[in-house]
């Protein structure tokens, strides 16, 4: 078989050479599917299919047999992208955890624990939720919502503040890692890789 046949949702026919892999055109009728065959001129075609073998209808044309097996290119892709999404999730893991915690530690020292630890606590997160997810409703509200049980835990005495500090970066981080470790179709980032 020189030619692979899809059936576009239209109706239409997209016509590929199996030999170049090159897609030669569409067409909605098998008259128009042979001349698109006809003129095309491959440099790996080693001969033309012949006119006894042409089928006189769209319903009569081969269906292909969908494969599992997957070209050494995408299996390199999909590697690349998960050593993308680990190094993205390390990043995010710095960006969003790391470094806030440590710049709550600094100021806790210096400032109203309230101020320090309890309104920026969560706050990179969520905005990395907002601004690169589009996730506006759902960073609000965990913002909101991880504030006012840190504050309650704070207020409270359940936790001492040096335990509190650990805890402010963690949910939203997890979140924004565990959204970068989804697949693409499900939430794909606003933000550009290459």
């Amino acid at each position: 078989m020189d030619f692979f046949y899809r059936t576009l949702q239209d109706g239409r026919c997209e016509v590929v050479c199996t030999r170049c892999f090159l897609t030669i055109g569409t067409a909605a009728e098998a008259e128009a599917i042979w001349a698109l065959e006809d003129n095309h001129s491959c440099t790996g075609a080693a001969f033309a299919m012949p006119s006894a073998q042409r089928t006189s209808s769209l319903a009569d044309l081969p269906v292909p047999v969908p494969t599992r097996q997957v070209a050494p290119h995408k299996a390199f892709t999909r590697k690349a992208s998960g050593l993308r999404t680990a190094l993205l999730a390390l990043c995010a893991t710095i960006a969003l955890y790391a470094l806030p915690t440590l710049f709550e530690f600094a100021a806790m020292r210096r400032w109203n624990p309230w101020l320090a630890v309890m309104l920026p606590g969560d706050l990179a997160g969520c905005l990395c939720l907002i601004l690169v997810f589009r996730r506006v409703r759902t960073g609000i509200t965990l913002y909101l919502l991880l504030t006012f049980l840190e504050g309650t835990l704070y207020a409270l005495h359940i936790l001492p503040l040096s335990s509190i500090v650990w805890i402010v970066d963690l949910i939203p981080t997890l979140l924004v890692i565990q959204m970068l470790w989804r697949s693409p179709a499900d939430n794909r980032p606003r933000i550009s890789y290459s």
